[in-house]
This record gives C-alpha cells, structure tokens and sequence, in this order.
C-alpha cells in the first residue's frame, strides 16, 4: 500500500488579504500486483493395446477334469418296466456305467421302437422336460461306476394290437446315448403299442424317471 501526502490550499475570502491554509491529506491507493504463473506439462500419449486370443469351438467326449462321456462302450441298457397311467403307457429305461471308471451325460438319448425282426416302427418322440408325470429339468449328471441314469416314454394306450389306425407293435428299443452315435438294443418285457406319438424325458439322476421310486 502507498500512503501520498496531498496539500490542499483554501483560498480565504473577503478582506484584502489572503491566507492559506495547508491540510495533510492521507490518500490509501491500493496497489495490485497480478502474477501470472505458468506452468507446463510436458503432452502424455498413454497406448493401451488389449489382445483376445481367437476362441475356438470343438466337440469332445470329456470334461475338463478329464471325465470321459457315457457312450455305449461303456454302457449297459436296461428296461425298467412299464406302468399305465390317465389312458397311456409309461415306459421306463436305465442306462447302467458297466465301466471302471465315472462318465458323464446330459440331455436326451435318441429313441427308436422296434417290431418284430428288429424292423423300425413309427416313432416320434417329443423331447420334454414336462410330461404327464411332472416337470423333469435336463442336468448334467455324473454317473460312477455300477450306477446308472434313467429315461421315461410315455405314449398313448390305444388298447388294441398294432396295425390298427398306422399303429405297430414294438417289441424293443434302440438307443442313442447323447454324445455318441452307436445304437443300443433293449427288448420289452412285454410287447407296446405305438402309434408314432410319444413324449420323451431327459436322463435323470438314478432311478428318478421311473414312477413311484
């Protein structure tokens, strides 16, 4: 702050003479001091370069802990029985790991009935995970050795031999294991009509197809 001493002079008036009269004025002027800082930052290029391996799709018969898939080399099929049910049949399969060692299996087996002389029948097997019996969600399952997975058929009951209305009588059942492309041959204990119309279940845990266990 600068501090100015200004003198002011009065002039008197009246009379012939004049006097003057000196006054000490303090006038505060504010000073301003404007600093101007410069800073510079050096320009910064950051490169970011990410690098996605190309994924690749393939089809194996084992899982990552090297578990093999059940395929008929290393099952047995078995029919569990039949049981009727509101005007239909309920047919029941196992497929048993007669290996040494576990495998593992998900989703739907291919399914075809068989006549007489192990001629192919009509057969059209709707893939369901609901069916007149209740809701049967398709899981992955491990099967160990000596244990097995079960599947169910349900078709209509027409009550009547085949040949009638483009009905036939099957006597067996090829399978198909999911994952595998060998058939499996199961005979009926007792001969099914089948109309070409059924409702096929996933592989489930043991024997939990089967109706009542």
């Amino acid at each position: 702050m600068l501090a100015v001493a200004v003198a002011a002079v009065v002039a008197a008036c009246g009379g012939s003479s004049a006097s003057t009269v000196t006054h000490d004025v303090t006038v505060t002027v504010a000073q301003t001091v404007t600093q101007t800082v410069t800073t510079t930052t050096p320009a910064s290029t950051v490169t970011s370069t990410t690098t996605t391996p190309a994924s690749t799709t393939t089809t194996t018969t084992q899982q990552a802990g090297g578990v093999p898939a059940c395929t008929a080399a290393r099952l047995t099929p078995v029919f569990l029985g039949s049981n009727g049910a509101t005007g239909h049949v309920v047919l029941s399969f196992a497929l048993r790991n007669r290996s040494g060692a576990p495998c593992h299996t998900y989703g739907w087996p291919g399914v075809q009935f068989l006549g007489t002389g192990g001629a192919k029948v009509a057969t059209s097997a709707e893939r369901t995970t609901s069916d007149l019996l209740g809701s049967s969600p398709a899981r992955p399952l491990t099967v160990l050795a000596g244990q097995e997975v079960s599947f169910r058929i349900v078709v209509a009951d027409m009550g009547g031999g085949g040949g009638s209305q483009g009905c036939s009588t099957a006597t067996a059942l090829a399978i198909i294991a999911p994952d595998d492309t060998a058939t499996m041959v199961v005979k009926l204990s007792a001969a099914v009509t089948e109309c070409g119309q059924a409702t096929l279940s996933p592989l489930l845990a043991g024997g939990d197809a089967v109706p009542g266990v």
